[in-house]
């Protein structure tokens, strides 16, 4: 595939994403890791990494979610990557990677690195690009999907106990 078509699968991988069609987002992934890996390029790279990361949380895989943001978070340069939020989701790719990261920290009982993940968005050098869709995630609100919907439909899974989560969570792949 040519990796012009990179942001169309990406867009296909998010409404796949998006609907809980899990199965045809990880082939999407796997398709967007190899493009990016190809084309060499670490903005699509990061990207990949992005619908990788997602969608392994959706699917309950925590450790490799907490994989896929690491290497999302090495990758990340503001400078090169902010200038792609539009194409890339219409959020910052860094935010949204711990984010995800301090969730899935949080399920597997490590809080306080979960903790430590989640405030990091808060700097001053990444505070300025007024990311709404992201302070609207972390207050649990209408752009959280897949945690509120996750989180409603496994309503035992609202304990302390990660294994519970995990199970839950892993009973919604596709």
């Amino acid at each position: 595939k040519d990796t012009r078509s990179f942001p169309a699968v990406w867009g296909m991988w998010l409404y796949y994403w998006g609907r809980s069609f899990l199965q045809g987002a990880g082939e999407l992934v796997d398709d967007l890791i190899d493009m990016a890996q190809k084309a060499d390029d670490p903005g699509l790279v990061l990207q990949a990494h992005h619908a990788a990361w997602a969608t392994a949380f959706s699917r309950g895989d925590l450790q490799s979610t907490l994989r896929h943001t690491e290497a999302g978070l090495q990758l990340y340069s503001e400078s090169r990557d902010s200038a792609n939020l539009s194409s890339f989701g219409n959020h910052d790719a860094r935010v949204c990677s711990q984010m995800f990261r301090a969730r899935a920290l949080a399920l597997l009982g490590q809080t306080q690195e979960a903790v430590r993940s989640s405030e990091r968005d808060r700097s001053p050098t990444h505070g300025k690009a007024g990311h709404s869709i992201n302070r609207n995630r972390r207050a649990g609100g209408a752009n959280s999907t897949p945690a509120r919907h996750t989180t409603s439909r496994c309503s035992g899974a609202r304990s302390h106990d990660a294994e519970g989560k995990t199970r839950c969570a892993g009973s919604h792949a596709g």
